[in-house]
C-alpha cells in the first residue's frame, strides 16, 4: 500500500476484523421444504446452506459433482465429506467493510443477518466470488492476501467497485470511513464462507429486512 513498511502492512491487515459479517438472503423465497426462508429461520433457529434449502441466488449446484461441490472441494481441500450427511457445509456471505445499508453482498438478497464478531474466527474470506477461483484467499488470522487484493483494487481507484483509492482503503481499515449509501455495483465484495453452522441465538446479532416487507407475513 504505497510506501507502507511490512510492519505497517501487517498492522492494516489485522484491522480487517473491524468489518462486519453479513449474510444476505431473500426472506420470501420458498425452500425445498415448501416454507419461506423467513419461516424456516424462525422454525429451525439456524441459517442453512444451499445443500439443505435447495435455494441460491447464484449457482444452484450444491450436489455431488456440481460446480459448488467442485469449488468447495478445491478451496477447502476436501474438508467437506460428501458421504457424511451430518456435515454442515459453509454458508456464504461477505465481510462488509463499508457498512452498506443493504448488507455486504446485496445481489444475494434484500435482507441480511449481521453476525457476531466471534464468528470471524471460523470464517474464510476471499476477494471476489469463490466460484471464479479467486487468488486472494485468507482468514482474519492470516489476512495478508486479502489486503493485497483490496490494495490492488484501491490502486486502480475502484475499491469494492466504488471510486475509492488507497487513502480511502487506509481510512476504511482505520475505522474512519463508513458509507451510508448503498453500492450500485453488485459484483464487488469480500466473500465470506462461514464454517460450523450459524445459530440464530448465539451467532446472529441482528436481522435487517427491506422496508417493503413491513406489514407482510414475512415481517
Amino acid at each position: 500500500m504505497g510506501d507502507a513498511t511490512t510492519t505497517e502492512f501487517e498492522s492494516w491487515a489485522q484491522k480487517l476484523a473491524g468489518g462486519r459479517l453479513t449474510l444476505n438472503f431473500h426472506p420470501d423465497r420458498i425452500s425445498s421444504s415448501g416454507t419461506t426462508v423467513a419461516a424456516g429461520l424462525l422454525a429451525d433457529g439456524r441459517y442453512r446452506s444451499q445443500w439443505i434449502t435447495g435455494l441460491s441466488n447464484g449457482s444452484r449446484s450444491a450436489f455431488v459433482g456440481g460446480h459448488r461441490h467442485g469449488w468447495e472441494a478445491e478451496i477447502f481441500d476436501g474438508a467437506y465429506d460428501m458421504a457424511d450427511v451430518q456435515v454442515e457445509h459453509p454458508v456464504y456471505g461477505s465481510l462488509d467493510l463499508l457498512t452498506d445499508p443493504h448488507g455486504g453482498s446485496p445481489r444475494f438478497g434484500s435482507g441480511f443477518a449481521v453476525l457476531k464478531d466471534h464468528v470471524l474466527t471460523r470464517t474464510t474470506l476471499c476477494v471476489g466470488d469463490s466460484h471464479a477461483g479467486p487468488r486472494d484467499v485468507g482468514t482474519i488470522g492470516e489476512p495478508l492476501a486479502l489486503l493485497a487484493g483490496l490494495a490492488e483494487q484501491a490502486a486502480a481507484g475502484s475499491l469494492l467497485g466504488r471510486s475509492m483509492d488507497v487513502d480511502d482503503l487506509r481510512a476504511v481499515l482505520d475505522g474512519r470511513l463508513r458509507l451510508d449509501r448503498p453500492s450500485r455495483n453488485l459484483d464487488w465484495y469480500v466473500e465470506a464462507q462461514v464454517h460450523g453452522g450459524v445459530d440464530l441465538g448465539s451467532d446472529v446479532e441482528s436481522i435487517v429486512l427491506d422496508p417493503s416487507f413491513r406489514g407482510t407475513t414475512v415481517d
